[in-house]
């Protein structure tokens, strides 16, 4: 498993959000799980008591790594969709890049240019230097 690049894709994953460990578990878990083609019902339970969508989050991320746009955008429009909470954590700004990418690998540029814009809203009084607001509006600029 060590090679594989499931476990590639969720040490990147993983180096950028230190301290999210047990979440990190339950998606590397899940993504195996679903390439090998059994899809556990846990994470059902799991999606349930996620109060700030992490599991979808994460699910998200790793639907992009693996270039598969349409999982990803459900993923992150399940966050979006069952905001509650939500909307005060930083997976809420998030989701909406998330949403962006996703909507711009399967190649729906208007629905990436309206998610890029919700992000730059929410995010427009961020310190401009914040390196995924530079890299979202150099995203958002390719697509124009």
């Amino acid at each position: 498993m060590q090679n594989s690049s499931e476990f590639r894709i969720f040490s990147r994953i993983s180096g950028r959000h230190r301290g999210r460990n047990l979440q990190i578990r339950r998606v590397r878990t899940w993504t195996v799980r679903v390439t090998q083609g059994v899809r556990p019902r846990v994470f059902q339970q799991a999606l349930a008591s996620d109060a700030y969508g992490l599991t979808p989050y994460y699910r998200g991320l790793a639907y992009l790594e693996l270039k598969s746009g349409k999982e990803a955008a459900s993923q992150f429009q399940k966050i979006l969709d069952n905001h509650g909470l939500v909307t005060t954590h930083v997976n809420w700004p998030l989701a909406h890049l998330g949403l962006a990418r996703a909507y711009a690998m399967q190649g729906d540029t208007a629905k990436a240019e309206a998610a890029y814009q919700d992000f730059l809203t929410l995010w427009k009084d961020a310190d401009p230097n914040i390196p995924i607001l530079k890299q979202a509006k150099a995203e958002y600029a390719k697509l124009k």
